[in-house]
């Protein structure tokens, strides 16, 4: 049997160990993507971007073995906002003067929008895909590799569903059933993964 992908607390539990390289590797699969994209949303160049998402993590490393939760929802994410926003702060305006940085208008922009939906929203996108793929992986076994080809090309690659069927030799009926059959499935696994969690 497949091993069932972490959610969330049962991650956040794992990555209080340094040593679980595994959780590490997975939270920061999960979270890199949001924090980089909300660096560069605030005008960071990519370079910059990659330094402040480094940095982030070496700090939630060091404050993971103490971070407890305040409120059962979302106050990992607040954490980690925070951890981020102070972070982007701190790289806009600790820059060497000879480099360009943004200026006090930059500065402003940021302080007087956190879009901290934003980056909830990111988090959740991000580990939403996460449990897509760790799902996906996990039954994708259970399907013809022309079955599994179909809808991943359809619904994941976002292909025209006629134009997949003619270079797979199925009817457009046959993909659509394909698509629809392992999006059922895949659903399925996510909500025993989350099933399991709540218990």
């Amino acid at each position: 049997m497949a091993k069932i992908p972490d959610t969330r607390q049962s991650l956040l539990r794992r990555v209080k160990d340094s040593a679980d390289s595994d959780a590490w590797s997975e939270f920061v699969t999960i979270y890199r993507p949001a924090v980089l994209r909300f660096a560069l949303r605030r005008g960071l160049q990519p370079a910059d971007a990659e330094d402040v998402t480094q940095r982030v993590f070496v700090a939630v490393a060091m404050k993971m073995k103490s971070w407890t939760a305040k409120s059962s929802s979302g106050s990992f994410r607040a954490w980690l906002l925070t951890v981020t926003r102070n972070a982007v702060i701190n790289a806009v305006t600790r820059k060497p003067l000879a480099r360009g940085a943004g200026g006090t208008s930059t500065i402003q922009r940021i302080s007087q929008h956190p879009d901290t939906r934003s980056m909830q929203d990111d988090l959740d996108w991000e580990y939403r895909r996460a449990e897509f793929r760790n799902a996906a992986n996990d039954v994708q076994h259970e399907f013809e590799p022309a079955t599994w080809q179909a809808f991943w090309l359809t619904a994941v690659e976002n292909r025209d569903v006629s134009d997949v069927a003619e270079s797979l030799g199925k009817s457009t009926g046959s993909v659509y059933a394909a698509r629809s059959r392992i999006m059922r499935r895949i659903k399925q696994r996510i909500e025993l993964c989350q099933d399991q969690e709540d218990s």
